[in-house]
């Protein structure tokens, strides 16, 4: 069904300035978090748990992009230095860490319901662990490393209550690396001691029970954080390295097992965590000795949900037209059996410029621009016939 163009305009200028830069600054957390679980469920951004020094809390707050505002939530069920956690068949696990005054590390489990906003205990971990990392594949919380067994891999699956244990982890540096399901998999990258991180990378064989080498970071990353962007896309941002935070932000390619680098982090930041929303990366909370605001800070990149390479040619039969985009031209031609013989079409860029104002399409005449005078970017396209419009998305890349 066709939109009626006004809301369309109001939404964009209300929303445009958000794509003006590739990290957007959004309210700080609540708290400096000191590792804290940090989960992405229904859109929303839930922080929890961690802690340091002998203190931790059991502070549970969540951030909605939809309102840009942070609310607090019914608090962890206990508190621990380093726990982890994951979402599982919608609800939030919450397992293991340090207790916070005599460092004994913990079996605990619980689940979170936000639709109850409480907690409900779930069979404990067989292994009391902590700085251990967990993900979930296949409807399964999988727990990974940790201390005090580096090699520690087993699952949980809600469905039975119940633990698996897993063949040991290939190394002892998983604790601290950069652990993401995605495509179907786990993979792992980095991580290790402060003093000797390593630029290994992994990915589960789920039906071997076992971990194949891909090619390695390009630097050894101790305290990184990663998000997938769909099934080909890993984002890794930060970490530390021979005595320096990093700011670099690497994507790696599942398809082409290649690393390259994106839009840097604007303050160098390590032990971050970070989760994909609404396909917006998004980074929370770190460490840099020199700058303290990092400790609560939150920032938005939404250039994932424009990839780079767009698109063969997309025929919606909802809509009168059909697309052949790539990353250097868009073209848009009418579907003549729709009955709309006319439209006219209007090109506008992240800051709210027109590039092109009301260009004429019709059956014999589709619109082509070419993105080779463009700057890279997101670009809007407002197609109007009479009363009615639409709106597509077009990524200009190089």
């Amino acid at each position: 069904m066709a939109n009626k163009l006004l809301p369309i305009i109001f939404f964009l200028s209300v929303h445009i300035s958000s794509f003006a830069q590739s990290w957007q600054s959004l309210p700080d957390v609540p708290l400096d978090f000191v590792f804290p679980l940090v989960v992405e469920l229904r859109g929303d951004i839930h922080v929890m748990g961690g802690g340091t020094n002998g203190i931790a809390t059991d502070l549970h707050v969540r951030y909605s992009p939809a309102t840009n505002t942070w609310d607090t939530l019914a608090p962890v069920p206990y508190r621990a230095q380093q726990p982890a956690g994951a979402v599982v068949a919608g609800k939030i696990h919450y397992c293991g860490g340090g207790f916070p005054t005599s460092g004994q590390r913990l079996n605990f489990h619980y689940y979170y319901d936000v639709d109850s906003n409480a907690w409900y205990p779930a069979d404990t971990l067989p292994v009391a662990v902590a700085i251990h990392k967990c993900v979930e594949l296949d409807g399964k919380l999988f727990v990974l490393s940790g201390q005090p067994d580096k090699t520690l891999c087993e699952s949980y699956d809600p469905a039975t209550d119940s633990w698996t244990q897993k063949n040991p982890l290939p190394d002892m540096n998983f604790w601290y690396g950069v652990i993401v399901s995605a495509a179907g998999s786990i993979y792992r990258f980095g991580g290790g001691g402060y003093i000797s991180p390593t630029a290994a990378a992994h990915v589960y064989d789920k039906v071997n029970d076992s971990w194949t080498s891909i090619p390695s970071l390009p630097m050894a990353l101790h305290g990184a954080a990663g998000a997938n962007v769909g099934d080909s896309l890993i984002w890794i941002l930060g970490g530390y390295n021979n005595g320096n935070d990093q700011d670099k932000v690497w994507i790696y390619n599942i398809n082409s097992q290649t690393y390259s680098l994106t839009d840097s982090l604007p303050v160098a930041r390590s032990y971050l965590s970070s989760v994909n929303a609404g396909g917006c990366i998004y980074s929370v909370g770190g460490n840099n000795n020199g700058v303290p605001q990092v400790g609560v800070s939150l920032l938005q990149n939404c250039t994932p949900n424009f990839p780079a390479v767009v698109n063969p040619i997309l025929i919606d039969n909802t809509k009168p037209y059909s697309i052949l985009a790539t990353s250097s031209y868009f073209q848009l031609r009418l579907n003549v059996a729709s009955g709309i013989q006319y439209a006219a079409v209007r090109l506008i860029d992240m800051t709210g410029k027109t590039v092109l104002s009301n260009a004429p399409v019709n059956g014999d005449h589709p619109f082509v621009i070419n993105g080779n005078g463009l700057s890279t970017g997101m670009y809007l396209v407002l197609i109007s016939s009479g009363s009615n419009s639409w709106v597509e998305q077009w990524m200009v890349a190089r």
